[in-house]
């Protein structure tokens, strides 16, 4: 037989009146109700209806509970009254019980609305047969709905673990565990059944004090508030939890019992142990942090926002952050910045703007809005770095950058930089004057470094690159390329691989030069070096041909004679006229060797030898030759040896060609720059200099630079055809010899 309802809902949400019918349902009850949400409704459906429960929620736009409860107290009508409550603490519970409401019931927890309601009807129907009992069963019975209300108060909020205690002449004398203690301790009820001490043992030893403490506070009848602490578990995990206690007591108030929970905080402790490591992090964080209401105003900044700017946390709390703003410049679109972060989505700008002191600074920033649970914006994130530094060493960056394409746009070799794909992320325009091709040619076609170069070349030229990376170090190769005219170039190429900070592979950092003159100026030296070497050769071939020859061949004649004749007198004239033509010989071998290699000049120096060789040219008295010096010192062989072989050169070729008369040289030191000059000087006929560097005539020329270059010193011809010639030599001392 089904069961009939009557029930007044006051309440303004029809979803939550509807699940509290739908628990109600599932007791079998039919159920007649009325939704109502205001004084006037309520007063209404209380007149024209006879109600057997009033479910009340507590907080309503224009109505509460309080109210609802009050008015049908006025009525006057014994019904009972249970308010339902998403929202309400136990200090409003408290309230509404005292005001006569039978129970409440949390939103959250309707699964205790059946029994609450068959429970508080059975109680109406048990109020109405027992008006006739005393007055004191009436306060017994209220005493215990409010020993319930207390209990259901803890079980609303914390359902998990429950104990009671039952407490004679201030000691506990026995404590019963719900079954929920396994769930939180791992230890069943027999287990703390079988020890009574268990539960203390469970606490961690660093807190079992202030649990003590506790017990013999609530055992002396003092109301406590809830402690934490720490257990450990079966399984050994620790965990935080939290103990709250009611106490019972008689109408004398000695104690007579205290229910108590236990509830698991240990994600509550962890969840405040993160958030107190993030509110360490965030003001110890080495960027500004500063947190607005949705109107921009501040609410909160860290230290390092303080450092930065020079204002207190008291000085900026209530303003915007504009007033920071340098006005320096305008490139912050503020209208979209806004937009942005209103649509939910992170800002990321740059400002320029101006501490307390006045001094300027960059700040790069991001700004992003924070969400409630229901995601409804209600503050803004900004967290900014101070990259002043960072901008000045862009700027220089920029300036050296800028210097070093004017430099390299602007440079006679070919510059270039190439990425980790081996594609040009700059070519120099002096590219075109070395290839034929443009810079954008190559940019364009990363293959057309490879394509130009000459087949010959191709492998040597991929195994470099790849030997580049492998050694991380600069490597210098010459190849050949083909022009784009067609023509053949001889190329320098340097390359160094790059690497960044982290040691990372950024490419290729080089310079290509055009060396194709100087090969060709390198093989004509090379040619007259042969050349000079194999006229050397053939005119000593030619001393010794004529000079040693004939002498030879009559020391050998005269032996022959000597072997022949018996005649003393013959004999020593033989002997005598041998002798003579040997030493003839001898003194041919000495001038051939002295031209070779000068005995005196590297038994005394570079002044006596060339005094000595000076005299030999002066021997026909067919020129005048002058030499002066400033000092007789020694040097090292390599320079004095250049000097003595190209004033030699000198005054053959003025002997020679020049049909001069007079000859000046003059050998001078220069102590500032530690230098040794030679000055050359004749009054002859002089000739044309390009056109003797391009004959074969130019050759000992050549051969006069090449010596110089070698010591990296200076040589200058100042002369033409129809004028005296004038050379002047400068080279750098080293190893200067002490006399």
């Amino acid at each position: 037989m089904e069961k009939t309802l009557r029930i007044l809902i006051v309440e303004d949400s029809e979803d939550d009146a509807l699940l509290e019918l739908l628990q109600i349902k599932k007791g079998g009850y039919t159920v007649d109700y009325d939704i109502v949400e205001t004084e006037e409704k309520m007063k209404s459906a209380l007149n024209q209806k006879t109600w057997d429960i009033v479910l009340s929620d507590y907080a309503m736009p224009h109505f509460n509970g309080i109210e609802a409860l009050k008015m049908v107290k006025e009525s006057g009508i014994d019904i009972p009254f249970i308010i339902i409550s998403g929202t309400i603490g136990e200090d409003v519970a408290v309230e509404a019980m005292k005001a006569g409401a039978n129970d409440y019931i949390m939103k959250n927890n309707l699964l205790r609305l059946l029994p609450a309601v068959e429970r508080e009807l059975r109680e109406s129907v048990n109020r109405a047969g027992s008006k006739l009992l005393e007055h004191e069963k009436k306060m017994a019975e209220q005493a215990l709905r409010e020993s319930e209300m207390r209990y259901r108060r803890i079980t609303e909020g914390i359902t998990d673990y429950l104990y009671s205690v039952r407490v004679e002449n201030g000691k506990a004398v026995e404590t019963i565990q719900s079954p929920a203690c396994e769930a939180i301790t791992g230890y069943s009820v027999e287990e703390f059944a079988n020890d009574p001490f268990l539960w203390f043992r469970m606490i961690i030893p660093e807190d079992r004090d202030k649990v003590k403490e506790q017990i013999k506070l609530i055992l002396s009848g003092t109301d406590v508030k809830p402690l934490e602490h720490r257990i450990q578990c079966k399984n050994g995990i620790v965990k935080w939890i939290s103990d709250t206690t009611i106490l019972f007591k008689d109408i004398n108030g000695s104690l007579l019992s205290y229910d108590g929970v236990i509830k698991d905080i240990s994600e509550r402790k962890y969840a405040e142990n993160e958030l107190r490591k993030l509110s360490r992090a965030v003001e110890q964080s080495p960027v500004s942090v500063i947190i607005t209401n949705v109107k921009g105003n501040i609410e909160y900044v860290n230290k390092k926002f303080t450092k930065v700017t020079g204002y207190s946390s008291a000085e900026v709390i209530g303003k915007n952050p504009r007033f920071l703003n340098s006005r320096e410049s305008s490139s912050i679109n503020y209208a979209e910045l806004w937009n942005t972060i209103l649509s939910g989505k992170e800002w990321f700008g740059e400002f320029h703007n101006k501490r307390k002191n006045g001094g300027l600074f960059w700040e790069s920033a991001s700004i992003s809005p924070i969400f409630d649970s229901k995601g409804t914006i209600t503050h803004f994130l900004a967290v900014k770095e101070d990259i002043t530094e960072r901008k000045l060493y862009e700027k220089v960056l920029q300036v050296s950058e800028k210097k070093y394409r004017v430099i390299a746009d602007n440079t006679y070799n070919w510059e270039f930089w190439s990425d980790t794909e081996d594609k040009f992320i700059y070519c120099s325009p002096s590219c075109l004057r070395v290839t034929g091709y443009t810079a954008k040619e190559f940019i364009e076609n990363p293959k057309l470094k490879y394509e130009i170069v000459h087949s010959d070349y191709r492998e040597m030229f991929h195994k470099h690159a790849h030997r580049n990376v492998k050694n991380r170090t600069a490597e210098t190769l010459q190849y050949k390329i083909l022009h784009k005219d067609g023509t053949e170039r001889w190329i320098e190429h340097v390359c160094q691989p790059v690497f960044d900070s982290d040691d990372s592979f950024m490419g290729f950092r080089g310079s290509n030069s055009d060396i194709t003159e100087k090969k060709e100026t390198d093989r004509k030296i090379l040619n007259a070096i042969i050349a000079t070497e194999e006229s050397e050769r053939n005119k000593f071939s030619q001393e010794l041909h004529d000079g040693l020859g004939p002498l030879l061949s009559t020391v050998k004649l005269y032996f022959q004679w000597l072997s022949e004749t018996t005649d003393t007198v013959k004999q020593k004239g033989i002997t005598d006229t041998g002798l003579q033509n040997i030493d003839e010989a001898i003194q041919t071998v000495r001038e051939i060797s002295n031209n070779l290699s000068p005995r005196i000049l590297i038994s005394m120096g570079l002044v006596p030898a060339l005094k000595h060789l000076i005299q030999r040219f002066n021997i026909p008295q067919k020129l005048a030759i002058q030499f002066t010096y400033d000092d007789e010192k020694r040097y090292d062989a390599q320079t004095e040896v250049t000097l003595y072989r190209i004033v030699a050169e000198l005054l053959n070729n003025t002997i020679k060609y020049a049909k001069a008369q007079s000859i000046t040289i003059n050998l001078s030191h220069n102590s500032g720059k530690n230098s040794i000059r030679l000055t050359y000087a004749d009054n002859g006929k002089g000739f044309d200099l390009k056109k003797a560097m391009e004959e074969k005539k130019g050759m000992g020329l050549q051969n006069m630079m090449h010596r110089v270059d070698t010591l990296n010193g200076f040589i200058n011809f100042d002369t033409m055809e129809g004028k005296s010639l004038v050379v002047t030599i400068e080279l750098p001392l080293h190893n200067e010899i002490k006399l």
